[in-house]
């Protein structure tokens, strides 16, 4: 697997609105799933710009206009972006040590839940700050 994946997820909308599944693979990739998180991201703002040393993650994007994502392999040269205009839905699993940050380039709300293999834990963090996108 790559440090890094990403995939439309396929809407199955219907009269009462869109609806989406989180594929098998992405939840067999988290294992035991120990925490979830769900938030947005208003036009302009950014979340992420950071990795986790043993963490891995699942994030689940719904958007209807434009966002960035950036990615980087800790120690490595290059940041990977990728636009996503439109509307829809995006999985992007995250290896550990993997720097990773999405960015609202557009004018609508993003709604964004992920979910990983480890609990957030102050006393003892496994999330470090590395700002890919600003």
């Amino acid at each position: 697997m790559r440090p890094l994946e990403f995939r439309w997820i396929e809407n199955c909308a219907d009269s009462r609105g869109d609806s989406y599944y989180i594929p098998s693979e992405a939840i067999d990739f988290v294992g035991a799933i120990d925490e979830i998180h769900v938030a947005t991201i208003v036009p302009g703002a950014i979340r992420g710009n950071h990795y986790h040393t043993g963490r891995r993650e699942c994030i689940f994007l719904i958007f209807s206009d434009s966002w960035r994502l950036a990615w980087i392999p800790l120690g490595a040269k290059d940041i990977a972006t990728q636009d996503f205009e439109g509307r829809g839905a995006v999985l992007i699993q995250v290896q550990p040590n993997v720097v990773h940050a999405v960015k609202n380039i557009g004018k609508n709300l993003i709604h964004l839940a992920s979910f990983s293999n480890k609990r957030h834990d102050p006393r003892n963090p496994d999330t470090f700050r590395e700002v890919l996108l600003e």
